[in-house]
């Protein structure tokens, strides 16, 4: 992501950088929303006829799930397009909407690559501060499902 919607990318296609950006960023959240809405609109049938304890059993498993997908544990993964460029080459670039905004300064490859590194030392903080944050609510949840 960082390597393609920068100023410097965007100059070089002739377009302009805030408007990638505005556009992809909307885009992402309007996104979110939606999926999040029907999400919503399931849980909601699920939660009238479930009890509290039930509900927060159910919550603490889908987030301890989801943690070792995440971490691909067993073998688990997320069915996904293969992409064409190298998997290796696209280590660095996962970044989502919020980071596009890191590079809203840079005007010189040598930034770039600057800012990717400072991403790049931050990723497996970020990852780790992302596990320990799903470790506590799924904590939280079963705490709550034995209190109730």
């Amino acid at each position: 992501m960082l390597g393609s919607i920068t100023p410097l990318g965007e100059r070089g296609r002739g377009s302009r950088w805030w408007l990638t950006v505005t556009a992809y960023l909307v885009g992402s959240t309007l996104g979110g929303v939606a999926f999040g809405g029907g999400l919503g609109l399931a849980g909601s049938s699920f939660a009238s006829r479930t009890p509290v304890a039930a509900r927060l059993a159910v919550l603490a498993v889908a987030v301890l799930a989801g943690l070792l997908v995440d971490l691909g544990a067993f073998g688990l993964r997320l069915p996904t397009v293969r992409r064409q460029v190298d998997e290796g080459w696209r280590a660095g670039y996962g970044v989502r909407a919020a980071p596009v905004l890191s590079v809203a300064g840079v005007r010189r490859p040598d930034q770039l690559l600057y800012v990717d590194g400072i991403l790049a030392r931050w990723a497996a903080r970020a990852r780790r501060a992302t596990y320990a944050a799903g470790v506590v609510l799924a904590g939280v949840a079963l705490l709550g499902a034995a209190r109730w």
